[in-house]
């Protein structure tokens, strides 16, 4: 009797030990992430909306990680190698990048090894702001009718630095153009932080930028913005408060640029969990919306699950844009004229 009291009893200790220690093991997990500096990717160069946004969260990364972002620029090939890294990383947590129009973009006009949409975790959406159309000021442009009556007398003349065929920054005017009925020479370039120096330089035209890109120069007289792509003027920044829609022109061309965060898919739920709270956190702060304001972006927060199903919608509507304008079949062209 007495050795079947002791075997109970340590049958019951033992229980409680296992149940314990499963219980520890969980909150334990989350508990010990992160224990190193995070890697944030960038597949853009340093200075352009992407990067800015990346280290305006980086300079609060310490106070909700307990360990700093670390960004790593990786421009090149349309962004898709910097994508690329960031979907084959570990899913450990350790690396994370850029979220941006440019995941959703890219899978539609060409032939990719992933279509990011459902190649990456959404962490959350941090900021958006419409995009600019902004030329040189020795140019005789005023406005967007400027603009594009002389693109309409000039077919082909006018030259614009664009990030990637297929972008954000190319479809605009691509579509401007068809509306007019002309030409408008696109330059596929690595991004904002090489676009800009080409414009200042007199080397390209205009360029289609984020607010973030041009804000400084538009301020200092050294670009002109015309138009602004979206349903209304940007009344929260007084560099851009006068600028004129190109609704209001009677374009239809409306077209916002976010920026996020995404991770390799296969995170486990404790890690996700944590940088799911602490990005938030980082978004949210005063100090990221005065950054984001600084640069002509607002704070808009989304959490992973609607910025997956932003992400799902938007690439539809590219989709369908593209292919009731022509343009994805112009592109599909351009590209197999390139390979051949």
């Amino acid at each position: 009797m007495k050795k079947q009291v002791i075997a109970a009893m340590l049958a019951i200790v033992v229980s409680a030990a296992t149940l314990l220690g499963g219980c520890a093991s969980g909150k334990g997990a989350e508990a010990k992430f992160p224990t190193k500096p995070i890697t944030f990717i960038v597949p853009y160069p340093p200075g352009g909306s992407s990067d800015l946004t990346a280290r305006a969260l980086e300079k609060v990364a310490q106070k909700y990680l307990g360990h700093p972002l670390v960004i790593v620029n990786k421009p090149g090939g349309s962004t898709i190698p910097g994508l690329n890294e960031i979907v084959e990383s570990k899913p450990d947590g350790y690396t994370v990048g850029t979220a941006n129009n440019g995941l959703v973009q890219f899978p539609v006009t060409q032939e990719l090894k992933y279509n990011f949409v459902t190649a990456l975790e959404p962490i959350a959406q941090v900021a958006s702001a419409p995009f600019v159309l902004v030329v040189r000021p020795d140019l005789p442009w005023k406005s967007i009718e400027d603009f594009a009556k002389y693109a309409k007398e000039h077919p082909g003349e006018i030259k614009y630095g664009t990030g990637a065929r297929g972008s954000s920054t190319h479809w605009e005017l691509q579509k401007l153009a068809r509306d007019v009925g002309t030409r408008i020479e696109a330059v596929p370039m690595s991004g904002a932080g090489e676009i800009i120096p080409a414009l200042l330089g007199g080397h390209i035209h205009a360029a289609v930028l984020a607010p973030a890109d041009c804000k400084q120069h538009v301020q200092a007289g050294r670009l002109r913005a015309l138009g602004v792509f979206s349903d209304k003027r940007i009344e929260y920044d007084p560099v851009f408060k006068d600028v004129p829609t190109f609704k209001e022109a009677g374009y239809n061309i409306v077209s916002v640029v976010w920026q996020g965060v995404g991770a390799p898919l296969g995170l486990s739920q404790d890690v996700k969990d944590v940088l799911v709270r602490a990005f938030k956190d980082m978004i949210i702060d005063p100090s990221t919306k005065e950054e984001m304001s600084k640069i002509g972006m607002q704070i808009d927060y989304l959490g992973p699950d609607d910025f997956k199903k932003k992400w799902v919608a938007e690439q539809e509507e590219y989709k369908r844009v593209l292919e009731e304008t022509g343009i994805l079949e112009q592109l599909k062209q351009e590209y197999k004229s390139e390979k051949k």
